[in-house]
């Protein structure tokens, strides 16, 4: 049997868990949790030439945001999901294939 990672597992919690845009997301708060999850993400390598698509910051309901979306470049094709706390604090990335 696989063993599934905390990542995966926090992804799909949060597909799970219902997430909200509200007004309390500002629009610095959602520019500061963009630049942030795009900064993780070129640390994981996926830097160069990747362009972002279908990008989605939403406040989770039970405290925190997520940021969702894809990046591509040439035939590569990501789902990437951010985590962050409630003080917008980095907590987790995961970075998946998407097969065409």
């Amino acid at each position: 049997m696989k063993r599934v990672s905390k990542t995966t597992v926090a992804i799909l919690v949060a597909g799970i868990l219902p997430a909200v845009a509200t007004a309390d997301l500002t629009k610095h708060d959602k520019e500061n949790i963009v630049t942030n999850c795009k900064k993780e993400i070129k640390k994981k390598g996926y830097g160069e030439g990747y362009t972002y698509k279908f990008i989605e910051v939403m406040e989770i309901d039970y405290g925190g945001y997520t940021m969702t979306g894809q990046i591509h470049k040439d035939s590569k094709h990501f789902g990437f999901n951010c985590l962050f706390d409630k003080k917008q604090k980095f907590t987790d990335i995961a970075i998946d294939p998407i097969s065409k």
